[in-house]
């Protein structure tokens, strides 16, 4: 048996978040590991749950937040 996808949804606003937890709830191959609600806390929950995929909200569509590219350094993983 393979092991489940480690997701971290930090998704805003928080009905978009809970639609997204709802979708992902009952796929066997899919863990959720984690939700965040402030982007501010975002590096500290992925330093310390390190997930194999971050889920997070687009301000600005077609461009990719600034935060991705410090995320990319730390775990390019």
């Amino acid at each position: 048996m393979n092991k489940p996808i480690r997701i971290l949804v930090a998704n805003r606003p928080k009905v978009m978040r809970e639609a997204l937890l709802d979708l992902l709830s009952d796929r066997s191959w899919i863990e959720v590991i984690g939700e965040v609600s402030n982007d501010a806390d975002i590096p500290d929950f992925v330093d310390r749950t390190v997930p194999d995929l971050l889920v997070m909200a687009v301000d600005e569509p077609g461009k990719r937040p600034g935060l991705c590219d410090a995320l990319l350094r730390e775990h390019p993983e």
